[in-house]
């Protein structure tokens, strides 16, 4: 099995898993050194699927409550199947995941 790349651990999320919803948790600094960390919630809820592959379906959701700057976000489910017989090394896709995860920014 691999070792987990620096870029999947940097990208952990702090996630609470409700049945009709998602939280994540966010620990965010102010614009100064001086100012506390503010913790932040943003709860989301599934949509529909938008597609699928060999890990897992892609859903889309909407942030209900609690969101910043995006409304709508797609969420990669990757199902881990502890009877299957392949060897899936489930890092390797999480750190591609993780390297089309980041923020979109119009320059």
């Amino acid at each position: 099995m691999s070792r987990v790349s620096d870029l999947v651990q940097d990208a952990e999320l702090q996630t609470r898993f409700h049945p009709n919803y998602t939280v994540h948790i966010y620990s965010e600094t102010g614009p100064t050194v001086r100012e506390r960390a503010i913790v932040r919630e943003e709860h989301w809820k599934r949509q529909k699927i938008v597609g699928n592959g060999a890990y897992g379906n892609v859903w889309l959701e909407r942030c209900q409550k609690g969101q910043r700057e995006v409304a709508l976000r797609a969420v990669k489910e990757v199902v881990k199947t502890p009877h299957d017989s392949r060897q899936i090394d489930y890092y390797r896709e999480l750190e591609a995941i993780s390297k089309f995860s980041h923020r979109k920014r119009d320059d």
